[in-house]
């Protein structure tokens, strides 16, 4: 008799983390339904049962705490599915407000193969995967002006995509398509003191550039998430120019990686 393949939901606003994702699970032989919203996440495990939910914690209009809160509430079919919130941040009080609006566990992104497969063999006991080594990563030198993070790390790009050089490209062209609107949103933002949307978009491109083997990105982006967290704003206007300087330079490298610079310049004092 044959098995009949998980069937999964992965709701993620980011169309490269569903994306990824969704890669991930297919090439695992499973079955994978994709809600971009709370809203369609909501509609469709109405419709369909589900053996495991990974439900992003943040979007737009209903993220993922209000979303899970809805589904344990109801009387649908997968109102006691276990769900795994997506995050990367590792803040003890988000994980807690996770657990306690009824998810059942946590996976940090970036999400990588190994750390996937052991997520699905602890929580759906029908499965015989054998979670994977991970690859070494290569050994992380100090950030300064004299050794600055790279624009594009190809190793970490094939890494990110377990070892599918398919994926990597296409991930890193969704990350090109997506660079342009962000890098405008973020500048307007910044521009009229939106701090909450200034952390939207530096969160966006965080999560982004994780998967795509971008690392001086994914730092600068993490650098403005991170002082908007703390609330230390007195140096955020430099430090978002910074991002958007990389994400100029970025843009440039992956348009024409022949003549682009593969480290970042930043200039003393950069232009918004």
């Amino acid at each position: 008799m044959t098995k009949m393949a998980l069937h999964l939901l992965i709701v993620d606003d980011h169309n490269i983390n569903l994306e990824l994702l969704k890669q991930f699970l297919l090439l695992l032989g499973l079955q994978v339904d994709c809600a971009q919203s709370g809203q369609q996440a909501i509609e469709k495990q109405s419709a369909n049962k589900y053996d495991l939910i990974f439900m992003d914690l943040h979007m737009p209009m209903m993220d993922g705490l209000q979303t899970t809160r809805l589904i344990r509430q109801s009387n649908s079919i997968n109102c006691k599915t276990p769900i795994i919130a997506l995050t990367a941040d590792v803040l003890a009080s988000r994980l807690e407000k996770a657990l306690k609006a009824g998810m059942n566990d946590i996976m940090v992104k970036p999400v990588m193969m190994a750390k996937l497969q052991a997520m699905l063999k602890k929580w759906c006991a029908s499965t015989d995967f054998e979670a994977k080594k991970p690859a070494p990563a290569a050994k992380k030198k100090p950030i300064s002006e004299t050794n600055p993070l790279p624009l594009i790390d190809p190793d970490l790009a094939l890494q990110r995509a377990a070892g599918n050089q398919k994926l990597a490209n296409e991930m890193q062209a969704m990350l090109i398509n997506m660079l342009p609107e962000q890098r405008q949103a973020l500048k307007v933002a910044i521009q009229q003191r939106h701090i909450q949307q200034v952390h939207f978009h530096a969160h966006k491109l965080h999560g982004a550039s994780n998967y795509c083997g971008t690392p001086a990105l994914t730092h600068a982006a993490n650098l403005v998430e991170t002082q908007i967290n703390a609330r230390q704003l007195g140096k955020l206007d430099h430090q978002v120019g910074m991002l958007l300087i990389v994400i100029d330079q970025l843009i440039a490298a992956l348009k024409s990686p022949q003549t682009a610079p593969s480290q970042p310049h930043i200039p003393s004092h950069p232009k918004q």
